[in-house]
């Protein structure tokens, strides 16, 4: 059965969320396709159905990740830096 856009969409999202976690829990070095897949609640042979590589959905965690945190430090009122560190990014 073929998967909507939509639903390839939230499943990419899971992907990168996950990657996101375990970047910030394990480093780089912590985060197999296994381990991200497995975070995700998918199979680690989904994985290449939506990135041809670990390093993608990486890149997109950081990217968000930056994103997030550049969009809260320029808020009216900034969080502070304790409280910026203990928000969850993705």
């Amino acid at each position: 059965m073929r998967m909507s856009q939509e639903e390839k969409e939230k499943s990419r999202g899971r992907i990168v969320a996950s990657a996101s976690r375990l970047l910030r829990e394990r480093g780089l070095a912590g985060a197999s396709v296994g381990d991200v897949m497995k975070a995700a609640g998918m199979t680690h042979g989904g994985f290449y159905k939506h990135f041809d590589r670990l390093s993608r959905p990486i890149a997109r965690a950081i990217c968000q990740t930056v994103t997030r945190t550049i969009r809260a430090l320029a808020a009216p009122s900034p969080p502070s830096g304790r409280r910026l560190a203990a928000r969850p990014m993705a």
